[in-house]
């Protein structure tokens, strides 16, 4: 039996995958386009009201878009060739201390206004890319890694644009 239970707790780990305890951080509220989230080894079809989790990877194709709102009311839009993670998220049920929202924007655009994490905890809000790390407080931005851009001409690198007077 111990053996047994040592075996399922090893094939556990090499199946990550939300748990059916696992809150939701957030859910999908817009896809257009085609629009998967890579959880563990499933890759699954994203339509509105698909549930978020720590740990998901957003994958948009082009001409695609999405829109998520997180359960402490932030809300990120992301558009076409986006590839998006949610790496941290811990908000409900967890002490104002210990809440934090951490994601990485991989490849694409995004553009967010920040929630009560960020409002309230400054330094456990953060966007992560490959070259920078953006640490935003309580207000709207936008950023792009590697995306190309209206008029077709890719961008690569990470740019980063601020909206006065968003958020809280």
């Amino acid at each position: 039996m111990k053996t047994l239970m040592t075996i399922l707790l090893a094939l556990a780990a090499l199946f990550p995958a939300a748990s059916p305890a696992q809150e939701a951080a957030g859910r999908v509220l817009v896809a257009t386009g085609s629009v998967s989230i890579d959880r563990g080894l499933q890759t699954l079809i994203v339509r509105a009201g698909t549930p978020v989790f720590a740990g998901d990877t957003l994958r948009l194709g082009p001409q695609s878009n999405a829109q998520l709102r997180f359960t402490d009311d932030s809300i990120v839009a992301l558009g076409p060739d986006t590839t998006f993670q949610v790496t941290e998220y811990a908000f409900e049920r967890v002490p104002a201390a210990a809440q934090r929202a951490f994601f990485s924007l991989l490849a694409g655009g995004m553009r967010t206004i920040t929630g009560l994490v960020g409002h309230a905890n400054p330094s456990n809000y953060r966007v992560q890319t490959s070259t920078l790390s953006v640490g935003i407080r309580g207000t709207g931005f936008s950023a792009c890694h590697d995306c190309t851009s209206v008029a077709g001409e890719f961008l690569p690198g990470t740019s980063v644009a601020f909206s006065e007077g968003a958020g809280y």
